[in-house]
């Protein structure tokens, strides 16, 4: 679960981020893509984890949509 909290924290910074730049108004406007790059040396245990957990990341991160890509 820190795992998740810590690319949450990410997230909402980036977010916070394209508000002040003026790309969006908030976060519900927002679709995250968590793009994994071929040869990834994550720990498999977070893969699985996020992968799991896909459906809840748009919750976790408030936003309209996330997904992840390849």
């Amino acid at each position: 679960m820190a795992s998740l909290l810590k690319m949450r924290s990410v997230v909402l910074s980036l977010l916070e981020k394209a508000r002040g730049d003026k790309h969006l108004k908030n976060s519900l406007e927002a679709e995250v893509d968590i793009i994994l790059p071929n040869g990834l040396s994550v720990r498999p245990y977070f893969l699985q984890l996020i992968e799991r957990e896909e459906t809840f990341l748009k919750t976790l991160f408030i936003v309209s949509d996330a997904k992840i890509t390849d």
